[in-house]
This record gives structure tokens, sequence and C-alpha cells, in this order.
């Protein structure tokens, strides 16, 4: 199966990938700007950071069962 011209597996590594950095990013972002952000956003982004970090376990863990997705 392909996904325009991306294999499956493919684009597993690419959403492990950014999703590692979008952790990285929204992490430093919070350590740094905290103090200067009105009261819900820290809270905000520590939920996406959250999600972000699910969907890398969650795709790394099932690589098995993705790949195998394509090889059809």
């Amino acid at each position: 199966m392909k996904l325009g011209k991306y294999s499956i597996p493919e684009v597993r590594k690419f959403l492990v990938a950014a999703s590692g950095i979008l952790v990285i990013l929204l992490n430093s972002a919070l350590d740094e700007f905290a103090a200067y952000l009105p009261d819900p956003v820290p809270g905000v982004i520590t939920t996406v950071v959250g999600i972000a970090t699910a969907v890398g376990v969650f795709l790394t863990k099932n690589a098995p069962l993705i790949d195998a997705a394509g090889d059809s």
C-alpha cells in the first residue's frame, strides 16, 4: 500500500521523527517562556507534548504491524 509515492513504513518513520522534534521544541519553549505565558498556555503545551509522545510511542511499538501493511 502506498500513500502517494511513499510506503506506510516510510510515513511511520517520518511521523516518529517529527513527533520527536515537536516534543523537544515544545519542551524547550515551555521551559524558557512558561513564566511569560498566560495561565492556560503552559497546560496546553504540556498536553500537546503528551499527545506527541503518545503518537511516537504508538507508532514505534506497532512498527512490525505497520511495516507489514507496507508489504501488501
